[in-house]
């Protein structure tokens, strides 16, 4: 069910490019603040 969920929005994902980014930096972010509290 989720491939096919991406699949029916390629056109929002190409029309938000820049929402896109902010949201994998939020989730490197938040992926960078796990490591440090694992360390």
């Amino acid at each position: 069910m989720l491939p096919t969920a991406n699949s029916q929005q390629p056109t929002i994902n190409n029309q938000q490019p820049t929402t896109n980014t902010a949201y994998t930096y939020r989730v490197n972010q938040c992926l960078l603040i796990s490591e440090v509290y694992f360390i």
